[in-house]
C-alpha cells in the first residue's frame, strides 16, 4: 500500500525520472491486475447465489441466474459451464418462458461463440 501511495504522488508530468515512471507504470499495471482478481473473486463468489437463483420458483430470478451464467461464459469463467448444466434441468420446466431462455442460454454457452450474438458458432471440434 505505501508503494502505490508513493507511485500516486508522483506528478504525471514528464519531468519523473526513468526509474519514477518505470516505478510509477509497474504500479498501475499492479493495481489493474489486483482489480482484475477482485472482480473474478466477485464474479466467482456470485456463482453460488445464482445457482441457487435456478431453484426458485420466481421466473424473473431463474432468467437472471441464466443471463448471468451467459456473461460468465463470455469472460471464459468455468462456473459458467457449471451453472449451465445444473440449469439444463430446467428444460422440462412448466414454463415456456423458462424453456425458452435455457434453450436460449444453452446455445450461447455451448454452440456459438461469446458475444457474437449467435451470429458465429464455434467449430465443431469445441462444440
Amino acid at each position: 500500500r505505501a508503494a502505490i501511495a508513493q507511485a500516486e504522488g508522483l506528478d504525471s508530468s514528464s519531468d519523473l525520472t526513468n526509474e519514477q515512471q518505470h516505478f510509477r507504470t509497474t504500479v498501475q499495471a499492479l493495481k489493474f491486475s489486483q482489480s482484475a482478481l477482485d472482480f473474478i473473486d466477485q464474479f466467482e463468489h456470485g456463482n453460488e447465489a445464482f445457482q441457487g437463483m435456478l431453484l426458485s420458483a420466481n421466473t424473473s430470478d431463474v432468467t437472471e441466474a441464466l443471463r448471468f451464467f451467459v456473461k460468465a461464459r463470455h469472460f471464459s469463467l468455468p462456473c459458467a459451464v457449471t451453472g449451465m448444466k445444473q440449469a439444463l434441468s430446467l428444460m422440462w420446466a412448466s414454463e415456456q418462458s423458462i424453456r425458452d431462455e435455457v434453450l436460449k442460454a444453452f446455445v450461447e454457452v455451448f454452440i456459438v461463440v461469446p458475444g457474437t450474438d449467435g451470429k458465429k458458432s464455434l467449430p465443431d471440434n469445441q462444440i
